[in-house]
């Protein structure tokens, strides 16, 4: 439900940013603390710390450099723990790993490429496509999950995906 409920509002949000403009003015920085009490609360429930700090440079009137380079500091900061916490709590398995490995090509294929738009996009076009692909996101993680037990959580407290079979309790 938390998971729905979150895709709905980012959705909601991108597509409202999509059509209207935000204050010149943006919000202030003292807002950073709430947005980011929110993150942690995510973060804690779901592994999800950035949606908030997403929004919060979205409202801001930075240009398409600061908020880049704020998102990838905070992502590489919080992507560092999370990996950090999974390693010592055994949920980083060898398919993990595998996985990882597979991946890894793509990652940095996307990684070029995204470079080099980000290089020919102005600051207008820059938020559209960070909604765009915000909304897409949310959408495909949300309404995309057809596993009717995707709710159910492992010994470990934690979605099914995330922890090893062993760690399941009997149906």
């Amino acid at each position: 439900m938390i998971h729905w409920t979150l895709g709905i509002i980012l959705v909601v949000y991108s597509l409202y940013n999509l059509f209207f403009r935000l204050s010149k003015d943006g919000i202030r920085e003292g807002w950073a603390y709430l947005f980011g009490f929110f993150g942690g609360c995510l973060g804690g429930a779901l592994s999800a710390t950035g949606p908030p700090v997403i929004v919060y440079t979205s409202l801001q009137r930075w240009s398409k450099d600061r908020i880049k380079v704020t998102l990838q500091g905070f992502f590489i900061f919080f992507g560092l723990m999370v990996v950090f916490a999974h390693a010592i709590s055994g949920v980083t398995t060898v398919a993990i790993l595998r996985l990882y490995g597979i991946s890894l090509p793509v990652l940095i294929l996307g990684t070029y490429v995204g470079s080099y738009f980000y290089g020919i996009i102005g600051e207008q076009w820059y938020r559209r496509v960070m909604f765009i692909v915000g909304g897409l996101y949310n959408l495909q993680g949300d309404v995309g999950n057809s596993d009717p037990n995707s709710h159910r959580l492992c010994s470990w407290g934690r979605p099914r995906s995330w922890c090893p079979r062993s760690s399941f309790p009997p149906a």
